[in-house]
């Protein structure tokens, strides 16, 4: 027969497991982040190597753009007479061109091949996607949200490209190529093309989940302390049962926003949602 004793202890360790395992998984995506810190340093002017580079889109093969983020999305509508959008897929193209390095004379010509699939990310903000998101007009709302209420539900793809002038950070392996330097996938991983600085992304992440550490640990470390105050099954110790269950309850969620919050920009979601027009 479970004694109090005995389901006390079983609740307690089913609680430290739990939040141990949240503080693992968040050390993992701070090694994922460190891994892409390391190849994120930038190169000196006109020199190969693996690293960052800043540097002008000068040509762009595709329509003029040298690469495009696309989020495949389906809508469904609402109670409330919207189309609520969930994310289906992402993907990124590089349809190739060149870059420029530099300014003037000092300008050193990067060639971009056309890519696509595991070898390549796009990096684009999360405001562009949202404005390219935006819904065009009352027409095209009304025309969505009919496919929307159907089982189906209404199916979109939005698309963000880069421009020829479009000031963009590359980050992979830089070669040596004829009069130039041309741009590849950087060894066991994959060629980013950013629209913004991606150091400030990998920063601002690892503050993220540094955050979510020391408040997952603290927590769980309070929650513990309180649970085996003594007298044990005393009023202390059950507020601290209570403390273990809002623990359980309330850090998975968190740990998952925080998750998704980290994730590279390539594959960040962007759901979204179109309200009715007045």
């Amino acid at each position: 027969m479970l004694t109090h004793e005995i389901m006390g202890a079983l609740a307690l360790g089913i609680l430290l497991v739990n939040g141990l395992l949240l503080i693992a998984a968040a050390y993992q995506e701070i090694a994922k982040l460190r891994a892409l810190a390391r190849v994120m340093k930038p190169l000196a002017h006109g020199r190969a190597g693996v690293g960052l580079v800043e540097a002008v889109i000068a040509r762009g093969d595709g329509c003029r753009s040298i690469a495009r983020h696309e989020i495949e999305q389906v809508g469904r509508s609402t109670d409330a007479g919207t189309i609520a959008f969930s994310d289906r897929a992402h993907k990124g193209e590089l349809l190739g061109g060149s870059l420029a390095w530099g300014e003037g004379e000092e300008s050193v010509s990067i060639d971009v091949p056309a890519l696509s699939g595991a070898e390549i990310e796009i990096w684009v903000e999360q405001g562009a996607r949202e404005r390219a998101a935006v819904c065009p007009s009352p027409e095209a709302f009304t025309a969505a949200f009919g496919d929307a209420r159907r089982a189906r539900g209404y199916s979109r793809s939005v698309t963000v490209a880069m421009k020829e002038g479009d000031r963009v950070f590359v980050c992979g392996a830089i070669e040596e190529s004829g009069e130039g330097l041309r741009a590849k996938p950087a060894p066991g991983g994959a060629l980013i093309l950013s629209s913004f600085d991606p150091r400030s992304f990998l920063s601002a992440a690892r503050l993220r989940v540094f955050g979510f550490i020391a408040f997952a640990a603290i927590a769980l470390g309070v929650c513990v302390a309180v649970c085996l105050w003594p007298p044990h099954f005393g009023t202390v110790s059950k507020i601290g049962a209570v403390l273990g269950i809002a623990y359980f309850l309330g850090v998975t969620p968190i740990g998952t926003a925080v998750r998704d919050s980290v994730r590279p920009p390539s594959r960040a979601f962007l759901r979204g949602r179109w309200d009715q027009p007045a």
